[in-house]
């Protein structure tokens, strides 16, 4: 199992939290499953399916220069959410 540290910046706010998994994408999803969106202002319990399928259409980037380190973004009720991947441990 691989740790991947996800960073999310959403509205000025930031979101750190970290998922054991085998590779990237099942680290996204289990991010994805586990990411309490309620807990954030003015996000619905409603909008994790619809940001689910976002990232699974939008897919990872790794970002230029970097070893290990991925960017994906989707949108939360009308605003964009950034989101930067660390693979922290293998």
């Amino acid at each position: 199992m691989q740790i991947f540290t996800f960073l999310m910046d959403f509205e000025g706010g930031t979101y750190v939290s970290q998922h054991a998994a085998v590779d990237l994408k099942l680290a996204v999803q289990a991010w994805v499953g586990a990411i309490d969106l309620a807990s954030i202002e003015g996000i619905g319990i409603g909008d994790r399916q619809e940001f689910a399928k976002q990232m699974s259409k939008s897919g990872t980037t790794p970002l230029s220069g970097m070893n290990n380190v991925w960017c994906i973004d989707g949108i939360l009720s009308d605003r964009l959410a950034l989101v930067h991947i660390v693979k922290t441990a293998s």
